[in-house]
């Protein structure tokens, strides 16, 4: 018994070895975070479509079947007295994709295609960087534990303060994906 609780015998006199064990080390996970942002999101993708334009009419479609509420859902008088979004807030907010939506295709040159699966299409959107590309192949596969996929820009609305009152500003952004790649390994 005490060997099994400390690991080494002790000798007593007696017929019976006294045992000394050191508890096992735990295990500890060490996590990470990559993000990635998707280039070239500003041109044609491979099928000649303007990416922004057939990308917003994507992403206005998934919005009505999966019941997303643009600007998360808040009124003007709302995102004025909001203090979480930091004074801007993008109609897409809360549009995100999971692992099982976002695909990597090899791309020319060396890249990754960023494919996004909607239910009712897949849409080449743009790529990732070669840099990126050598982190991604490093992290991609067992030691992931997640992958999501974020939008940024389209239409913004910011808080501004004039003359002691806030005020709604609208402005259009290019739309935008930033691609966080969550990874675990033990040390």
């Amino acid at each position: 018994m005490f060997k099994k609780l400390f690991g080494f015998t002790k000798k007593t006199g007696s017929n019976k070895d006294i045992v000394v064990t050191e508890p096992p080390t735990p295990l500890k996970k060490k996590r990470h975070t990559f993000t990635f942002t998707v280039r070239d999101m500003d041109t044609t993708n491979d099928q000649g479509k303007d990416i922004q334009e057939i990308f917003k009419k994507y992403i206005d479609k998934y919005c009505k079947e999966n019941d997303i509420d643009k600007f998360s859902g808040l009124t003007d008088s709302e995102i004025k007295e909001e203090k979480n979004h930091g004074g801007i807030i993008s109609e897409f907010d809360d549009v995100t994709f999971d692992r099982n939506e976002i695909k990597f295709v090899p791309g020319p040159k060396g890249t990754l295609k960023i494919l996004i699966d909607f239910d009712f299409d897949t849409l080449h959107i743009g790529k990732i960087s070669t840099e990126d590309v050598k982190i991604y192949k490093d992290w991609y596969g067992e030691k992931t534990k997640n992958i999501q996929a974020s939008i940024t820009g389209g239409n913004v609305k910011k808080v501004i303060e004039e003359n002691q009152k806030k005020k709604i500003v609208k402005e259009k952004q290019p739309l935008g994906v930033v691609i966080n790649l969550y990874t675990e390994e033990l040390i």
